[in-house]
């Protein structure tokens, strides 16, 4: 899968800078390949991250629950609807700047959806490690 998202999130819980917890909302656009073919989809995001750690590192981990994606239309095959997907990633940070952080984690999304007219279901899963960059302020 490709994977690009952008979120919002509150803190409800923060003790310190580095030891939190937040909720928030966000958008998801992904690429997928799906029978030898790719195709997009995209939606909202709702996102729930912790994290825990001290100076320059810290642990973390995150969920995100994707219920309203759009439909796919590969170029070839039966369109997909019913798009729903989950996403979880668990790592270690380091920040390098004041709103710059570089990551280190597992992470896993998973894609349920049915092909229109059959019904027929079908899940994807995309997981392995990820080496990342975020910014944040």
């Amino acid at each position: 899968t490709e994977d690009l998202n952008l979120d919002f999130k509150y803190r409800v819980f923060s003790p310190t800078d580095k030891n939190f917890i937040a909720v928030g909302v966000g958008w998801e656009e992904a690429g997928l390949a799906i029978t030898s073919s790719l195709g997009d989809t995209s939606g909202p995001r709702f996102v729930g991250e912790a994290g825990v750690g001290l100076k320059q590192v810290n642990g973390y981990g995150r969920f995100a629950y994707m219920p309203f994606m759009d439909d796919i239309e590969p170029a070839a095959g039966p369109v997909l609807e019913d798009v729903e997907a989950m996403e979880f990633e668990v790592g270690v940070q380091w920040r390098a700047a004041p709103y710059l952080h570089f990551r280190l984690a597992w992470h896993s999304i998973e894609f349920d959806m049915q092909e229109q007219g059959t019904g027929v279901s079908m899940t994807t899963t995309s997981d392995g490690v990820l080496l990342g960059m975020g910014i944040h302020f």
